[in-house]
């Protein structure tokens, strides 16, 4: 970082204005052992002190996420036999 800060006067201005911005909202692509990937909004939420967060998963109403999401509500923690497809 001091290089950059040593050969970028703009870097340096920057850095030193510590503008940092937390990201509150993102999109986020989890794979799960039986359903593969499940695409999902991840929204933050913090406590007062920022020292907890809480993250909220959610899908849009009637995607494939959304339905992978209520298919994991119905199969909790069971675990099934993987069949092999030739």
């Amino acid at each position: 970082m001091r290089a950059l800060q040593k050969g970028s006067a703009k870097f340096a201005a920057l850095w030193d204005r510590h503008e940092v911005a937390k990201r509150f909202e993102d999109h986020k692509r989890l794979i799960h052992p039986q359903l593969g990937p499940i695409e999902v909004d991840c929204q933050a939420l913090f406590t007062e002190d920022q020292s907890q967060a809480l993250l909220v998963l959610t899908a849009p109403p009637h995607s494939a996420g959304y339905e992978k999401l209520k298919l994991l509500g119905v199969l909790g923690r069971e675990r099934f036999a993987q069949v092999e497809r030739s």
